[in-house]
């Protein structure tokens, strides 16, 4: 158990309730609440699950590098080598973020983050690149990235920029929530 669900149980557990966490494969982290009078309904269950960061990168060393990094802090990770690859699955409905490279073979990162745009794909986007200058940096931030990150960057820098984009994703999807039961 995280230290931040480490707390959250000790919070819970102070006021009557009790929490715990199982790990679900199909489907992420599944996180039974149950409430104390007074604080909620006794047996409610919330299911939380946990955001994936995809990486598209074509080459194999960044690819598991950061794949180790994300893991190794408690993220999920899916790595592909192409956009096409990415594309393939049902990966882009996820709730997450995607690390991308700004050059890739045939059409660039830059290009796919158009192309996510006019799919009406709405993920937050993280571009690394060691190929990169201002002008590309501009261009990226203003069709919507999260972050530019140089190659070599340091890793928390690129955790950083990745929380913020989680945290982005999970207001959005919030907020759409929120509007379809408005409406």
């Amino acid at each position: 158990m995280g230290l931040g669900l480490s707390i959250s149980r000790t919070i819970v557990e102070g006021h009557g309730g009790r929490l715990w966490a199982m790990a679900n494969e199909l489907h992420g982290g599944h996180i039974p609440i149950h409430t104390a009078d007074g604080y909620g309904r006794r047996g409610f269950c919330m299911s939380a699950i946990e955001p994936t960061v995809f990486v598209i990168d074509d080459d194999k060393a960044i690819r598991s590098a950061v794949k180790n990094l994300l893991e190794s802090v408690g993220l999920r990770a899916e790595v592909f080598s192409s956009p096409r690859d990415f594309l393939k699955g049902e990966s882009k409905d996820k709730p997450g973020c995607l690390v991308l490279d700004v050059r890739l073979p045939g059409a660039s990162g830059l290009d796919f983050q158009g192309e996510l745009a006019k799919a009406h794909v709405e993920i937050p986007i993280i571009f690394i690149t060691g190929h990169g200058d201002i002008p590309m940096s501009v261009q990226a931030m203003k069709a919507g990235a999260m972050d530019f990150l140089t190659k070599p960057f340091r890793d928390q820098d690129l955790l950083d920029a990745i929380q913020r984009a989680i945290g982005r994703d999970k207001a959005r999807r919030q907020q759409r929530k929120r509007g379809s039961r408005d409406s």
